[in-house]
């Protein structure tokens, strides 16, 4: 355990036992040593992470320094004396000590005329240049193997992917290094976190190579990327541009064309143009897009905030590209919310089983029935109000249940807007033609899982429910019946709305908290008689119960 400040004794000892090892002159217990000096000292560990960012910056000088030779003007441009600059504030100080003499006796004192010899900026530059490199050969010595890179990130995760090296066996888990050759991801998804936090999604086709702990170049693709604060300046380059993360999330397209950026959170520095070109910075913010062209010329553009994968689970096949809210319609279906559920998909709120059948007119208990098709949903019952009606895993009350018939009719199903169903809906408010339907006939409840869904999207918060419910017109059919919908959070009535009928659309908008886990739908028979006659025909108290739930949905935040 490390205490106090490193004396010098200390880093003289470890400079030269540095210096031996690059010389290919140190004993195996100089080596012990030294990593001794190294695993228990932070202060040393961050004097020699601060030296290889300084390292990093150095290869930035060399490009620009390649630059300004070809220049005739002596004078150095702004760029160069702002990279000077920057390494001022990095680099270690180094004192030096003054020693002063007094003349012996008898000594003679000359007087010694002050000469001011012409320096070359380019000189100077060439000096710092060597320095550093002094420095970082001893760091790369130390602690990077020859001929191998740094390990700095991990393929956490990837999906359908397909790899052009196959040698290299891509594996999730496995780590991956700088100072390798690009890699070619041809078809798929991965998902790259580097050890600082940063986390990259890159979607097939594309071509990268890591350059750095915090640098990426990505030669042909697509990349996402969220950055944290902690690793502010993480950097992604292409063939004519890079960006600067300064505490973001944004997504990039790269091809011979040029490439475009989108701010999707955050904001970043962009700067056009290769080395040897002239070079424009551009600071972006969130709902900012730019393209660079080929050419060099920058463009604003529209912002496309679902045109990147932004998460990945390859045990659930789950995808996500910014969309801000989750399809419970899609959940009913077998899916997760994102557009994997099935059409016509249904949950038996008897059995709790996914189905495609549609049993017709049938009694049960109020039994409360889990549904292990599906983890986003907590259970599915039949509610009828003569004892306790459960409605959760926790044991969750529905204290408000009316006395019912305990029939109900159908599933619990996932369906498309129908023509009628549309007819419907339109004759009272306009929704999309083009939406999601979960169906409900009286007398079912179903319990969403509002922890389980979170667990899609970490970080992601759900904010609201919103949705459009009425009663759906069965022609040809009469429709006489009413029935009462309400909506509860762990247990407690958050909404209700009673004697709904057909032809009449309402609109319900819920807000969460991230401590509610609940969400739970109900519609009961609304209290009609058993045994009714309309033209001649008989008419049980749920006919016609036909209840919607029109773009049932979450609102992610």
């Amino acid at each position: 355990m490390e205490h106090g400040l490193i004396r010098n004794e200390e880093k003289a000892k470890v400079l030269e036992l540095a210096i031996k090892a690059l010389d290919g002159d140190i004993l195996l217990e100089e080596c012990k040593e030294l990593e001794g000096y190294i695993s228990s000292s932070k202060t040393l560990a961050a004097y020699y992470s601060t030296c290889i960012k300084t390292h990093l910056s150095m290869l930035e000088f060399e490009s620009s320094y390649d630059l300004l030779k070809q220049k005739n003007d002596s004078t150095l441009d702004r760029e160069f004396w702002q990279m000077l600059a920057i390494y001022e504030q990095i680099s270690p100080e180094v004192e030096i000590p003054t020693v002063s003499q007094e003349p012996e006796a008898g000594e003679k004192m000359v007087e010694i005329k002050k000469v001011h010899p012409k320096v070359s900026k380019f000189s100077i530059f060439s000096l710092l240049l060597s320095s550093a490199a002094l420095i970082f050969l001893i760091v790369y010595a130390l602690f990077v193997p020859a001929n191998r890179g740094i390990e700095v990130a991990t393929l956490s995760d990837s999906l359908n992917a397909k790899w052009a090296d196959s040698d290299r066996m891509m594996r999730d888990g496995m780590r991956l290094v700088t100072k390798s050759d690009s890699l070619w991801l041809q078809e798929g998804i991965a998902k790259l976190v580097f050890d600082n936090g940063s986390v990259v999604v890159l979607e097939g086709p594309s071509n990268f190579e890591i350059l750095t702990e915090d640098q990426i170049q990505l030669d042909y693709g697509r990349l996402y990327a969220s950055v944290p604060k902690k690793a502010m300046g993480f950097t992604v380059s292409t063939a004519n541009a890079k960006i600067i993360d300064l505490g973001t999330e944004f997504g990039i397209k790269a091809d011979p064309d040029g490439m475009e950026v989108h701010m999707l959170r955050g904001k970043t520095l962009l700067i056009s143009g290769s080395v040897k070109d002239t070079k424009n910075q551009y600071e972006l913010c969130q709902g900012q897009a730019k393209a660079v062209l080929k050419t060099g010329s920058v463009q604003d553009i529209s912002l496309k905030k679902e045109s990147f994968i932004r998460r990945i689970d390859s045990k659930t096949g789950f995808i996500w590209k910014g969309r801000n809210t989750i399809d419970l319609a899609d959940i009913i279906g077998g899916g997760n919310g994102f557009g994997t559920g099935q059409v016509d998909m249904a949950t038996d709120p008897i059995s709790g089983k996914l189905t495609r059948d549609m049993p017709g007119r049938r009694e049960s208990a109020n039994d409360y029935h889990p549904v292990p098709s599906s983890p986003y949903i907590d259970g599915v019952f039949v509610p009828n109000g003569r004892t306790k009606q459960i409605i959760s895993s926790q044991g969750h009350l529905f204290q408000e249940c009316p006395v019912t018939s305990g029939l109900c009719c159908y599933n619990i199903s996932y369906e498309l807007r129908s023509p009628d169903l549309q007819t419907t809906l339109n004759s009272t408010a306009s929704v999309s033609p083009a939406g999601h339907t979960l169906l409900i006939h009286a007398n079912m409840g179903i319990t969403f899982d509002l922890q389980a869904i979170r667990g899609l999207l970490p970080g992601v918060n759900i904010v609201r429910f919103q949705s459009k419910f009425g009663i759906r017109k069965w022609n040809p059919r009469p429709s006489i019946s009413n029935a009462d919908f309400w909506i509860l959070i762990d247990g407690k009535l958050r909404y209700k709305k009673e004697q709904v009928r057909t032809d009449e659309l309402h609109s319900v908008d819920i807000e969460l908290s991230e401590n509610d886990r609940f969400l739970t739908f109900i519609e009961t028979d609304g209290g009609d008689p058993e045994n009714r006659t309309l033209d001649g025909l008989d008419l049980p108290a749920i006919d016609s119960d036909w209840g919607i739930f029109a773009d049932p949905v979450l609102v992610l935040e």
